[in-house]
Order: C-alpha cells, then sequence, then structure tokens
C-alpha cells in the first residue's frame, strides 16, 4: 500500500520534469539550417573550451559560484589578461591599452555541464565533493525498496551534461532522490525494530 503511494508520487513527478525540460529546450531559438548534433550542442564547444582553461588557471578551489561568469574576462583571450575594474551581471569594466574604462558582455554565467560549471565554481576538490553525493543518493536509489527511481538520477544526470544545476528544476532530481533516501531509512529503521523486538520475544520465552 505505502509502496503504491510513493509510485504514485514519483509518476506525478517524472512527466511534469519531462514537460518542463522540454518547453525550455523546444523554446529557444534554432536554426534548422544545421546538423541536430549541432542543435543539440547549441554552440556548447566554444564554452567547454573556455571552461578547461579557466579550470587550468585555477584548479584546485575555482572562481566562485557561477564561475564560468566570473572567469570569463580573463579565459576570453588566452593572450591577454585585463585588468577587471566592475564585474557586473552580464558585463565587465577593464582598462584598455588606451588607459580608459571599456565595457564588454558576459555571454553567460554557465558552461552548460554540469562537471565543468562545478569545477569552474568550486575546483576539482569541489568537484569530487559533489560526486561524492551524488554517488550515495544514487547508491541510495539502487538500494531502495522502489524499485527504478535511480532513473531520474541518470536521466537528470545525463540532461546535465549539455546544461546546468538550475533552481527551475533542480529540486525535482533532489527531491526524488531524498524520497529514495527516506524509504530506505524508513525499510531500514523497520527492519531493526523487528530484529529488536524478535530478539526480545526470544530473551521472553
Amino acid at each position: 500500500m505505502l509502496r503504491g503511494k510513493y509510485y504514485k508520487i514519483v509518476a506525478g513527478i517524472v512527466p511534469i520534469a519531462i514537460i518542463a525540460i522540454a518547453i525550455m529546450t523546444v523554446t529557444r531559438p534554432l536554426d534548422w539550417s544545421k546538423p541536430s548534433i549541432a542543435q543539440i550542442m547549441s554552440s556548447r564547444s566554444p564554452m567547454w573550451t573556455l571552461s578547461a582553461r579557466g579550470i587550468k588557471k585555477r584548479p584546485l578551489f575555482g572562481w566562485g559560484f557561477d564561475g564560468f561568469g566570473i572567469a570569463y574576462p580573463y579565459i576570453r583571450n588566452p593572450q591577454v589578461t585585463p585588468i577587471v575594474v566592475n564585474l557586473d551581471e552580464f558585463t565587465y569594466d577593464y582598462i584598455n591599452i588606451k588607459g580608459e574604462i571599456s565595457t564588454r558582455e558576459i555571454p553567460t554565467y554557465k558552461a552548460h555541464n554540469w562537471i565543468l560549471d562545478t569545477t569552474l565554481s568550486v575546483g576539482i576538490l569541489g568537484l569530487l565533493a559533489g560526486i561524492a553525493v551524488w554517488g550515495y543518493y544514487v547508491c541510495l536509489a539502487l538500494n531502495s525498496s522502489m524499485g527504478g527511481i535511480e532513473a531520474v538520477a541518470i536521466a537528470y544526470l545525463i540532461f546535465t551534461f549539455t546544461w546546468f544545476d538550475c533552481a527551475q528544476y533542480a529540486h525535482i532530481a533532489w527531491w526524488t532522490m531524498s524520497l529514495a533516501a527516506a524509504v530506505k531509512s524508513a525499510s531500514a529503521t523497520r527492519f531493526s525494530r523487528f530484529r529488536a523486538e524478535s530478539g526480545q520475544l526470544l530473551i521472553t520465552h
């Protein structure tokens, strides 16, 4: 009965997540003259090249949250290290070769890849911590009585290969994983209680 209830919750969450992701994907401007793979990558490759450059500059601890945008002025041109005087939300001010302050646009604050975004923001050490957390929750899902719930985590990780963690949908995956953890914990508690009660009965008799 309880298991069926959880399945109904997941069955309601997953379609909503799929619809939300689909809407955010198809509403992007597409150039149908390009091959399909180019549509899927959506100019990710240049951002990933810049990301690798940023990671090389600060590998251990990263640049801070939203690291791609913070690093962008320093990785845009590998031949020049600008003197940045102000970093805004989507622009930055720097001193040009004439000694004057100029403004450039920051195209995005995300590398559109979870591994690169995480490493740019909190470094390799932070990435390892993030992988450990994900691994822990995936193991809980695999061992949960809710069979197949690990597919949500796997689907989300595949999605973030060309996207990024975002408040609009990231919580759906974490809620699902937390649900699996709660079910696992409840099952373990019931089993421990059963063993304790069985032991008491044996001692009594």
